[in-house]
């Protein structure tokens, strides 16, 4: 698939686009709690 991109909903409210590629890297710095 071309141009996978993540919706991330932050708790703010603010909806942020993420590419599948960067999704993995994003998921380490947002993911952990």
């Amino acid at each position: 698939m071309h141009g996978n991109r993540v919706s991330v909903t932050d708790p703010a409210g603010n909806t942020t686009y993420y590419n599948h590629d960067e999704l993995g890297r994003v998921v380490s710095e947002t993911g952990r709690r």
